[in-house]
């Protein structure tokens, strides 16, 4: 079998660093994560070549992949972020006086995000906001990054445990994890992000009604 999701683990290094192919305890390559990538992709049996089961295990490590890959590029997101969050506060500081919202560094990361990756700003701020979501919740995050679910659903726990308060949301977003890769099950065979709302529409009235009466009353707004 291909093996990709397993071997593209080593690129989920929760502060974006990557490590050498060659060995699990060399120091951080040199290369680029694409240069990387790429090297798998060359040392990979072509599909032409894969049995009908090996086909689709290299369909499920594809997207295993993909979500990995998406969970390390969210941590950088948030990195930016926390950095222009620090650098505004070191002006504020030398300043001794505040910033304009259009003078704050902060206020520009989803611009950036948006040319850096030739979109839309409402498509950098959404994923932007994301990335926020899975920082919030570690349990939620560390799943992104080993593939285990996708940016849909890191939207949904967050958007579904946002109003519970903060130790029963980390609790209900860690379970929401187990549900929704089927608890344990290999890649490919969890939920989708809509029984996966469903769910946590359940977990968040059981865990706090008022929570969900909240929600609900912002969602007829």
């Amino acid at each position: 079998m291909w093996g990709l999701g397993k071997r593209v683990g080593d690129l989920s290094d929760p502060a974006g660093r990557v490590q050498d192919m060659d060995s699990s305890t060399a120091s951080p390559s040199t290369a680029s994560i694409v240069e990387q990538v790429d090297r798998l992709l060359d040392a990979a049996t072509p599909a032409a070549q894969l049995g009908d089961d090996q086909l689709r295990d290299r369909v499920i490590e594809c997207e295993q992949a993909t979500q990995m890959l998406q969970g390390v590029q969210a941590d950088v997101m948030v990195e930016m972020g926390r950095q222009a969050r620090c650098a505004d506060h070191a002006e504020i500081v030398g300043r001794g006086a505040p910033l304009w919202s259009r003078q704050c560094r902060a206020e520009f990361v989803p611009d950036e995000i948006g040319v850096l990756l030739a979109c839309t700003k409402m498509a950098a701020s959404m994923r932007y906001g994301t990335a926020y979501r899975a920082a919030d919740f570690p349990a939620v995050g560390k799943a992104w990054r080993a593939g285990r679910i996708d940016a849909r659903k890191v939207t949904v726990i967050g958007e579904q445990v946002g109003y519970l308060p903060a130790d029963t949301a980390q609790q209900v977003a860690a379970s929401a994890v187990d549900y929704a890769t089927g608890q344990g099950r290999r890649p490919g065979g969890g939920r989708t992000a809509p029984q996966l709302r469903e769910w946590l529409r359940r977990k968040v009235i059981a865990a706090d009604p008022g929570a969900a009466e909240k929600r609900r009353q912002r969602a007829l707004c």
